[in-house]
């Protein structure tokens, strides 16, 4: 009796420790059943039902060997068996709610997943609904400073022909000596197809000539 004793003293000091809170193991399994749950204190609470499970192995092999001893007398190889069976309900006990346990930390953590998501999604539509607000606010300020800019590039290239044929504010502007660069022929700024933000579907430049019935092959629509 003294080692059946002696194993369950074990296994009741296992389980006191397994408990952050002073509650019993199963307390503490049903507690992290719950919608309260954490998938940290769960992943906590495995670790602890498994040494609990180590425990009760131990105890029904030691109980299943007084109650098979020659040494034994029938009242102590009855308890024995008893105690055997007892372990043995409790190990199934405890793997089905370790299965139970890990079913929900999964769920907690799709769940958590879930929240991450939304609030990620959420903080995307606001930093989008900022960027509108941004958008709308500013671009059409500086889409009209650089259509004003571009107009003056043409305007002051056709002024300069008269004058010095080859050159153009740009080029300068932009440290050149000319429209080639390393033997490469160089892009123009004036060359850009800018969409207009409000005059839907045109371009802001190039600009539409307000003079003419029909637009000429350069103002076509965007993407014709």
């Amino acid at each position: 009796m003294h080692s059946r004793q002696g194993t369950l003293c074990e296994m009741q000091h296992a389980q006191s420790g397994l408990s952050d809170v002073g509650r019993p193991l199963f307390e503490r399994i049903q507690a992290n059943l719950g919608p309260h749950a954490r998938a940290a204190d769960i992943e906590a609470l495995l670790i602890d039902v498994e040494a609990a499970i180590a425990s009760a192995e131990q105890d029904r092999s030691a109980q299943h060997a007084i109650a098979i001893a020659a040494s034994s007398d029938d009242a102590t190889a009855d308890a024995a068996s008893d105690a055997e069976a007892r372990s043995a309900r409790q190990l199934v006990r405890l793997r089905a709610q370790v299965e139970q346990l890990t079913a929900r930390r999964a769920e907690i953590a799709a769940s958590d997943r879930r929240r991450e998501e939304a609030a990620h999604k959420q903080e995307a539509i606001q930093r989008r609904d900022a960027l509108v607000a941004d958008l709308a606010e500013r671009w059409p300020v500086i889409e009209a400073e650089i259509v004003a800019l571009l107009q003056r590039i043409t305007d002051s290239d056709d002024e300069m022909k008269a004058y010095e044929p080859s050159s153009s504010a740009e080029y300068l502007a932009r440290g050149l000596s000319g429209w080639r660069h390393n033997g490469s022929p160089v892009e123009r700024l004036t060359a850009i197809r800018l969409p207009s933000f409000a005059d839907h579907p045109w371009t802001a430049w190039p600009q539409r000539n307000p003079n003419m019935l029909t637009l000429l092959p350069v103002h076509r629509r965007i993407g014709s």
